[in-house]
């Protein structure tokens, strides 16, 4: 039998003589794609329907925190925050604390200088001829025949008792200058300073719990990383703590630093060249103070001189120099020091 609008008109007759067929139509405003009607029962919505972004509720859920905040792990035991934080170069201006937070705390990493430019200066010190050993007399002109022999003195009686003639030679020791060369080392240090620059801030709004353990907290913005940290305050030479698993990316902070800088030893050569020149002093007091006649040392070690009653032989120093032996190299460093912040982010 033919079903017409007339049929249709009068359903509610439920004429056992035609059946409606079915063609899978879905109410205006219900979801599903054809063959797939809804069950008995059904609203003919999804089960997700209304679900969302929703942090560590997951995607499938509705939102845990409102528009702004974000479902974040609290700080484990022991650690502090969440906090937001900014780091940039060195010199930067950090940005003021985002909304939601406050009290910020402003810190350091990688302090960083050149090494030292070292200097090395070799000075002379206590350079001398000395006095002589001794002086022998000779009772020839020609330092041949021994007639006495002077003890190291300075100035003493010329042993001329076994010396004929008025005029003797004398052999007047050669010296060579002595003494020693004292390095001086000068380190020239620039500036040090901080490689980069860091600010975390507190937050300063209650927040309301969300998923397993965690808490909504706003999101910062305003130049701060939008990844939430915790952090300890460690000891000095204490070793930095392993970060919490929901907060793995460590960084560690200072608020001062050591110059460590400096420069090693050097050292000298020397002292080299120079020479002893000098004077036979003749004179006829125990102290050599009255002078009868002076002879200049010269090349030649065999001197003719008068017979004498007292002598002495005064040596002078001229020249003799230090120089650098071995360069000084550059030590140390820049160390952080003091307590630190061990800062563990997301």
């Amino acid at each position: 039998m033919r079903c017409t609008g007339f049929w249709i008109a009068f359903a509610v007759l439920q004429l056992p003589s035609c059946q409606f067929p079915n063609y899978n139509l879905l109410a205006d405003g219900q979801g599903g794609s054809a063959g797939s009607a809804p069950t008995a029962g059904s609203s003919g919505s999804s089960s997700t329907a209304g679900a969302g972004e929703g942090g560590m509720g997951g995607s499938s859920q509705p939102p845990l925190c409102d528009e702004g905040l974000d479902c974040q792990p609290t700080a484990p035991a022991g650690w502090l925050g969440p906090v937001a934080y900014w780091q940039g170069p060195n010199g930067d201006e950090p940005p003021e604390c985002p909304d939601g937070y406050a009290e910020p705390t402003d810190l350091h990493a990688d302090p960083e200088g050149a090494p030292a430019d070292c200097a090395c200066t070799c000075t002379a010190r206590d350079l001398k001829c000395g006095t002589t050993d001794e002086v022998t007399i000779y009772n020839d002109l020609g330092c041949a025949n021994v007639c006495g022999t002077t003890g190291p003195q300075e100035c003493g009686p010329a042993p001329v008792n076994g010396c004929s003639g008025n005029r003797v030679s004398i052999d007047v020791p050669r010296r060579q200058p002595t003494g020693r060369c004292v390095a001086a080392v000068e380190p020239t240090v620039t500036s040090a300073r901080w490689k980069r620059d860091a600010r975390f801030c507190e937050l300063e709004v209650d927040v309301d719990e969300c998923g397993d353990g965690g808490a909504c907290f706003p999101t910062p913005s305003g130049g701060f990383s939008s990844q939430l940290c915790v952090y300890r305050v460690v000891l000095a030479g204490k070793p930095a703590p392993e970060c919490p698993e929901q907060y793995p990316n460590q960084e560690l902070l200072y608020d001062s630093f050591e110059d460590e800088r400096g420069c090693g030893e050097c050292e000298c050569a020397g002292p080299m060249g120079g020479s002893c020149t000098g004077e036979v002093i003749l004179s006829t007091d125990s102290d050599c103070s009255t002078v009868v006649d002076k002879y200049v040392i010269g090349t030649n070690e065999c001197l003719e001189i008068a017979k004498p009653s007292h002598i002495a032989v005064e040596y002078v120093r001229a020249g003799g120099t230090c120089s650098v032996g071995t360069e000084p190299k550059p030590t140390g460093d820049v160390v952080p020091s003091g307590n630190y912040h061990a800062v563990c982010c997301q």
